[in-house]
């Protein structure tokens, strides 16, 4: 999927996770920079992340009823954020496909007015290949660069 909206900024984004499995929990943070894409009533979010196996393009379309996560490159991904159902996606690395389920708690956009930046924050139970993976806490955090 290609974005080519005429609001286009480019932005700096700060991506992070927390995954609560049983009495574990595991944090990631990303800093990159991306692009953000007014169109049609949605915010998009477009950046590139090195993975273990190559580049890995991700785009994040975000309206105010659901949020889609598309992966490409290296892992292709498809998840759906709907609060309060369940929704269906898949995940596809080099070792194969396996579906994924998503159950989402908590999807939000915020914006402040204090620093200029935008946020938006997922909270749900993610399950793969009929295993659950524990509780996901995700913030993805933008502002316009400089």
């Amino acid at each position: 999927m290609s974005l080519n909206g005429t609001d286009k900024k480019n932005v700096a984004i700060t991506l992070k996770t927390a995954i609560h499995n049983g009495g574990e929990t595991e944090t990631y943070e990303l800093v990159l920079s991306g692009i953000q894409i007014f169109k049609n009533a949605a915010v998009y979010l477009q950046f590139e992340e090195a993975g273990e196996n190559g580049a890995i393009k991700t785009i994040i379309k975000y309206t105010e009823d659901e949020a889609l996560l598309m992966r490409s490159g290296a892992v292709k991904m498809r998840q759906v954020f709907r609060p309060g159902e369940l929704t269906n996606g898949h995940y596809e690395s080099i070792y194969g496909t396996l579906p994924m389920v998503t159950n989402t708690h908590e999807m939000a956009r915020k914006i402040s007015g204090q620093d200029h930046s935008e946020e938006i924050i997922f909270r749900y139970n993610l399950e793969m290949n009929g295993d659950n993976l524990g509780l996901y806490e995700m913030s993805i955090k933008y502002r316009e660069e400089e």
